[in-house]
């Protein structure tokens, strides 16, 4: 199943810094049923547990998409305290997958830097648009978040493990 491309309405993005301004091209929902049956264990981070699949639509992911730079900052000023070595929000590209945690509906989502997708060889460059992105290691290059489109806040923001 082909994963469906992000596409945020002007309406939805409030004016942000350029460093909290995403690139709405390096975000894919992927499909309701995509989360293969060994993802309830990620390599190097915790992942929710779920118990079933939905699909986030861009009424959801336009929210998600305002809140997740800041909430993201904050979790990157915690982790790096150099802010010379600190990546910025908009250096992530995203997936987002819409997951049932008991009642809630959530969407995860698993972010990775962009010198991650620029490392890969030609070819490969665009595979995580339809596979999830599952790396060992990587600190904060890589990390997942949930979204609750109720709150519309993002929590459990959880970078990789290191070494």
């Amino acid at each position: 199943m082909k994963a469906l491309t992000v596409t945020l309405l002007a309406a939805l993005t409030l004016p942000q810094p350029s460093a909290l301004q995403l690139n709405a091209d390096w975000a894919v929902v992927l499909p309701a049923d995509y989360w293969p049956s060994n993802m309830y264990k990620w390599c190097s981070r915790e992942a929710p547990g779920r118990r079933g699949y939905w699909a986030p639509d861009s009424e959801t992911i336009g929210p998600l998409e305002v809140a997740l730079p800041l909430a993201l900052q904050r979790a990157l000023k915690q982790q790096i305290k150099d802010s010379s070595r600190r990546p910025a929000p908009a250096d992530y590209y995203r997936q987002y997958i819409g997951i049932r945690i008991g009642r809630r509906q959530v969407v995860y989502i698993n972010g990775f830097h962009k010198s991650y997708v620029e490392q890969l060889r030609p070819g490969f460059a665009d595979y995580w648009r339809t596979r999830v992105v599952n790396v060992c290691d990587g600190g904060s290059m890589f990390f997942g978040a949930e979204y609750d489109p109720g709150t519309r806040q993002v929590t459990n923001i959880r970078f990789n493990g290191s070494g």
